[in-house]
């Protein structure tokens, strides 16, 4: 848009098909020429729109003075491209002053350059407003003209855009156009909706700009900042085309960890032509999923995205064309991508699927998730015997399994039916496994005997210590009794107890006879224990010692008085009992006499009396000859003198 001078100015604007103009003190007869692009606000049809005008004023008295001026936002409703024809006002004084087209059906439609309207536009009118000065109205007359003098060129910072994302745009010139205060004009239509007037947008000065108008719904930012050629920013202004993109998800439903494809696809709209290229940004929300590059397949420009990392739950996915040349950005709509959790897999082994009372079973559980889930489950597992819950796990990876386990050495006798239950987490679906069938036997044990003394004599008290082991892999610890023999006689019972962390269980006798004995222990065997038989033990028991003292009832006697003569018999220690059998009482080696032992008041003793001994000095001896378990033994002489 232009105009030599600053008298009278006029702008289009045309989205919803409005601008101004403003008339100037001291102007002569304006003439303006052009042609009109209008968009009416209605449904988005497609591609760009041009107009070019060409403005001339005849008039002398140049005003050049150069204004500032805003940008307002206009209507955020979608619209309607069509272009209109040539439009003419000639000879009109005053204002207002408004031209009609003629009305009629459909209302969508594009109209092409020409001096002649085709099909039935809706009516339209052009209407010029007064600024309020009230000097130097003069005729306006609007014709069509051709020819360019400047050519405005229009430059986007950054990249082409779409609807609703307009960026910031720069204007520059090639003979640097001039901001100037401008007055006002707008296209109505005089059927449907209320035009929108958008007040103070652009004036420029020095020759014929072009403006190409992109479809859509903008808003604006900025304003220019000082006098001179203008750096104004406007909404999307220049030759962009529009784009659609679309997105397809593939699967729409898809497990934790399956891989999803979403592939965008990106046409230009008619009529714009060509092969969209460039970059897809795929977004769940706001967040930047990643991007793709635009190729041709099957003669569409397509861009995917592959991942596997979306969380679960629902997401709002959406590809966004960042634009490439002339073609502008464009968005797809939301396509909800559901993620569930991942179905697993839960597989039970045990390291010894029969095992022995005690033994230690490491239980593994490991996870495997269903196709097409992917990823490594979390947690814990929770093992069972049954319904009773042995234990919990809590998942890791291991060789690149997730796998968890427990151990255990509790399990009663017999079959367990065990299972392996998965909770779950956020990611991945609960999973319990087939039963494994766990057989637990009796433990296998020892009996080790040991006696407190291998060599005692009869009498003496020997005590026998049975100690228990539990056969590995077996383990705990034994309970109830232990039988002690002498070969196949049961000489008694111990119970086990727990001492200096062993089972032990003891059996003491002094009853042993003299000679030589094969002593065993025997484990009787409890729910969870087998029996067990020590090894022979032998065990000697040898004669007790005895003493022998010899008394006489006097220790002198007339000649053929009767005198007693004791013969008292001791065990020596550690040997204990009561000897039997006879004593000898000899006069020096001459045997006298016998007496037969037998206990009197707690004492072993012989008696003999004897009156026949001659007159004189006699040695007495005692002599025990012994019995099956005490050895023999002759008393100290006495002298028994008989007068």
């Amino acid at each position: 848009m232009s105009s030599p001078f600053a008298d009278r100015l006029a702008s289009v604007w045309a989205p919803n098909g409005s601008g101004r103009a403003r008339r100037r003190n001291g102007i002569a007869t304006p003439q303006v020429t052009g042609q009109v692009l209008v968009l009416e606000a209605r449904t988005l049809l497609s591609s760009t729109a041009a107009a070019t005008f060409q403005f001339k004023a005849i008039a002398s008295n140049l005003d050049t003075t150069k204004h500032l001026f805003n940008i307002p936002t206009p209507s955020a409703s979608p619209y309607t491209q069509l272009r209109g024809g040539s439009i003419a006002m000639t000879g009109l004084e005053g204002f207002p002053a408004s031209l009609a087209l003629a009305g009629g059906s459909p209302s969508k439609f594009t109209l092409s350059f020409g001096s002649s309207v085709p099909g039935n536009p809706p009516a339209l009118k052009l209407t010029s407003f007064d600024n309020g000065l009230t000097d130097g109205i003069g005729k306006q007359f609007f014709t069509k003209t051709t020819g360019n003098v400047n050519t405005m060129t229009l430059f986007l910072s950054g990249k082409a855009v779409a609807v609703g994302t307009i960026d910031t745009l720069t204007v520059l010139t090639s003979t640097g156009f001039e901001s100037t205060g401008i007055g006002k004009f707008t296209f109505t239509q005089s059927a449907g909706t209320d035009p929108t007037v958008f007040n103070e947008l652009l004036a420029v000065t020095g020759g014929t700009g072009k403006i190409a108008f992109h479809l859509g719904t903008f808003s604006f930012s900025g304003a220019p900042t000082g006098f001179g050629t203008d750096a104004s920013q406007f909404a999307s202004t220049g030759s962009f085309d529009s784009t659609m993109t679309t997105l397809a998800a593939t699967p729409a439903s898809a497990a934790f960890g399956q891989k999803v494809t979403f592939t965008a696809t990106v046409a230009a709209l008619t009529p714009a032509t060509g092969t969209p290229t460039g970059v897809v940004t795929f977004k769940d929300g706001t967040t930047v999923l990643g991007t793709g590059t635009l190729s041709v397949v099957n003669g569409k420009a397509v861009a995917t995205f592959s991942t596997t990392k979306l969380s679960v739950g629902s997401h709002a996915i959406s590809a966004v064309f960042e634009g490439s040349g002339v073609l502008v950005e464009s968005k797809s709509t939301v396509v909800t991508q559901a993620v569930v959790k991942a179905s697993t897999t839960t597989t039970l082994k045990s390291s010894a699927a029969t095992a022995v009372f005690g033994q230690s079973v490491t239980l593994t559980a490991t996870l495997g998730v269903v196709s097409p889930g992917v990823g490594v489950p979390t947690g814990t597992v929770t093992f069972k015997d049954g319904a009773t819950v042995l234990g919990t796990g809590t998942l890791s990876v291991v060789n690149g399994k997730a796998v968890a386990t427990f151990t255990t050495s509790g399990l009663g006798i017999g079959s367990h039916s065990i299972t392996a239950a998965y909770a779950g987490d956020a990611s991945f679906k609960n999973s319990t496994s087939a039963a494994i069938s766990q057989s637990i036997g009796k433990a296998s044990t020892t009996t080790t005997l040991k006696t407190s003394l291998a060599n005692a004599v009869f009498g003496q008290s020997v005590t026998l210590t049975a100690t228990l082991g539990v056969v590995s892999p077996g383990s705990g610890f034994p309970t109830g009794t232990v039988t002690f023999k002498d070969g196949t006689k049961v000489l008694g019972t111990g119970t086990m107890s727990l001492v200096n962390g062993k089972v032990v269980a003891t059996f003491v006798t002094s009853s042993l006879s003299v000679g030589t004995h094969s002593i065993t222990a025997v484990f009787a065997g409890t729910v969870a224990f087998n029996t067990s038989t020590s090894a022979v033990l032998t065990q000697t028991i040898a004669k007790a010692n005895t003493t022998a003292v010899v008394t006489s009832s006097v220790a002198s006697a007339k000649a053929g008085v009767s005198v007693k003569l004791t013969a008292t018999i001791g065990v020596v220690s550690p040997g204990v009992g009561v000897p039997t059998g006879a004593v000898v009482f000899r006069d020096g080696t001459k045997a006298i006499g016998t007496g037969t032992l037998s206990v009197v008041n707690g004492k072993v003793i012989a008696t003999f009396s004897i009156s026949t001994l001659t007159v004189g000095t006699h040695s007495i001896t005692a002599a025990y000859g012994g019995d099956a378990s005490f050895n023999l033994k002759t008393s100290a002489a006495i002298t028994l003198t008989i007068t």
